[in-house]
């Protein structure tokens, strides 16, 4: 995003504006998302088996995932869980409305 260019503009598209804010309450739900998982948004992981212990707790009463669940499948039944939520949100969400 062009924050610099919006702060700066006289004739700013509104249609645009809503798609960037959009994006930036998004961006801003899976960055705390990340946070609260993993305490870092650059992907480095401080304490390795800290994070295995709190994924093993996010996990003990999953139906699916079992402690001894090979990876593989953990992987893809998260996976599979990702594409589901993404079905639950609203198309409208991800586009600006129109005649703006």
């Amino acid at each position: 995003m062009k924050g610099t260019r919006i702060c700066i503009s006289d004739a700013l598209n509104q249609g645009k504006y809503i798609a960037l804010v959009l994006q930036a309450k998004l961006l801003g739900l899976v960055r705390t998302e990340v946070w609260q998982r993993f305490g870092s948004t650059n992907g480095e992981v401080g304490q390795a088996d800290t994070n295995a212990a709190c994924n093993i707790l996010h996990r003990l009463d999953d139906p699916e995932i079992r402690r001894y669940t090979p990876y593989r499948k953990v992987k893809q039944i998260l996976q599979n869980r990702l594409h589901a939520s993404e079905e639950l949100i609203p198309k409208s969400w991800m586009t600006a409305p129109s005649g703006l």
